[in-house]
Formats: structure tokens, sequence, C-alpha cells
């Protein structure tokens, strides 16, 4: 049932784009500390992994006391100025609206301290949209999302089978996995292509981007609306679901949701495939809040 699904989102690259605050933030730490400034590219590296284990990597070594000085100087300006530095993707309070009025139970998972975050949808006005914000905490528990994801199913009760990981990076989706939850990857952030390889599904951006207009490299761009999305379902999700995908939603009108994806087929693999790929250009289309089902 759809009222019964728990939908885990990701926040840094899949809600909002933080990078110029988190960017900021570490150049400001680093030249307290005397370190040679990282290229563009090393610091869009640094938006949703852990701040720890980023500075661990920026600093090359290790020392753990480094780490946490560097992480004190990143939090005095990140904690004034940093977090608000942000812009939340088009569309993407509208999608969020759509989807609480369906029932479906949605929460934010990220590997951003929890003070943060709450701060950050509060900020943008979509904290109605939320049972929880579930992050990280200053002192790093819960730096490993896995470890995080599982906190937060034992806490809200929720069952594994009916949940929905939705992130841009790689982590989001092992954790998801490694918890047993199926997980949908977005374009549209600070994750490759590759590093989504083992999604069930993956959302190519057409569609959600900041004010700014910036895209991930590895957006798909063509001329469909900007209010679609396309998902390219993976040989995992079908095989668990392709009957329900299509006989839940076949002849509901989601043309209300301004935000819509489009079910794709990415490759054929014989008759199923086929008859699934001949469903999807007849015209479906589904909301992300179905894209799991």
């Amino acid at each position: 049932m759809i009222a019964d699904r728990a939908l885990l989102f990701d926040l840094d690259g899949t809600l909002t784009d933080n990078y110029a605050g988190i960017a900021a933030s570490i150049r400001y730490a680093l030249s307290r500390l005397d370190v040679q400034m990282p290229s563009d590219s090393t610091l869009k590296s640094c938006v949703g992994p852990p701040l720890r284990e980023s500075f661990a990597r920026l600093l090359g070594n290790g020392d753990p006391t480094h780490v946490e000085s560097a992480i004190v100087h990143y939090r005095e300006r990140f904690a004034e100025i940093g977090w608000r530095e942000n812009l939340i993707y088009d569309g993407v309070a509208d999608l969020l609206t759509a989807l609480a009025a369906t029932g479906q139970r949605l929460f934010v998972y990220t590997a951003k301290p929890e003070i943060f975050a709450r701060r950050i949808v509060t900020h943008f006005g979509i904290a109605p949209c939320f049972h929880g914000v579930y992050g990280a905490d200053l002192a790093g528990a819960f730096d490993d999302k896995a470890v995080l994801l599982r906190h937060a199913l034992d806490r809200e009760q929720l069952s594994a089978g009916n949940a929905i990981m939705i992130g841009d990076h790689g982590n989001d989706i092992r954790a998801a996995h490694e918890n047993g939850l199926r997980a949908i990857g977005v374009l549209w952030g600070y994750g490759s292509r590759e590093e989504l390889a083992d999604a069930d599904a993956l959302v190519v951006d057409s569609g959600p981007r900041a004010p700014s207009g910036r895209r991930n490299r590895d957006a798909h761009c063509d001329n469909t609306r900007r209010s679609e999305l396309r998902i390219f379902v993976g040989p995992a999700l079908l095989d668990r679901c392709e009957q329900d995908l299509f006989d839940d939603f076949r002849g509901r009108d989601v043309r209300r949701h301004e935000l819509t994806l489009r079910v794709e087929i990415p490759e054929h693999r014989g008759s199923r495939q086929d008859i699934v790929g001949m469903r999807a250009h007849q015209g479906l289309h589904i909301g992300i809040d179905n894209a799991g089902t």
C-alpha cells in the first residue's frame, strides 16, 4: 500500500544544493590550518560524504586530532553562514508536498549533522512534509550512513521491505542495500552514474535543478518538459515488482503532480522486458512515490 510506504531522502545533492556553503567553509578551515587549497572538483567530491572522511582525505595524514581541528574551524563558518549558502532544487518543494499528501511517510536521512539538516528544511519551508529528520551528531555518531539508516528504521519502526532510499551518492545505495531497502539514485546531484550503478532505479535529470541552473555532468538533457523526469528501472527492481508497478497505477491520472517520472527501460532482456517497455512507451507515467513499487 502506498500510504504505508516510507521514503527516505538524502539532503545534499538530492533535495538541496549546499555546495557553495560547504566549499567556502572547507576553504576557511584549510586556510586556518595553512593547508593548500583543493581544486573545485575535489571540493565537489566533499558534498555528501561524512565531513570527517572528507577532511581526512584533504589533509592527507589521517591524524584524528588534525581532522577534528579542521572540523572545528569548518563549523565556525558553516554554523553562522555556510548552511544558508544553499539552494533548493526547482520543483522539490512541490514534489514533497504532493508525496506527503498521498499519506506516505517522508524522512530526511543525511550525513550532515542533524542540527544543520533541521535548520535547512525549516529554512526552505519543507519541514512539515517530513515525519522525521535523521543525521549525524556533532561528535560523529552515525557518520556511517548504513548505521544511521538502521537507527532511523528502528526508531520509526519502519519495515525495510516497505521503505525506499533516494539519494545521489553510492553511499546511499550501499546503506540502503545493507539494510534490505530498495534504492533510487538521482543524477542531478554530485554522485556519478558509475557509483550509482547498483541502484534499483536511476532518475535522470531533465527536470529538477537549482535556481542557478547547475546540472550534474552525467545528467541527461533532451527536449522533454522540465516538469518531467525519466526513471530507468533496473533489472533487480523489475524482477521483484514488475507486475505491481503497472497493475497498481494503470489509468491513474498523475498530471496533477507538477513533477512526475517517466518509466523507461534501459535495455531489453527478453519478453518480460519487451512487455514492460511497450507499456511504458504507451504513455504510462508514475510519480516518484510509485517508482519503487
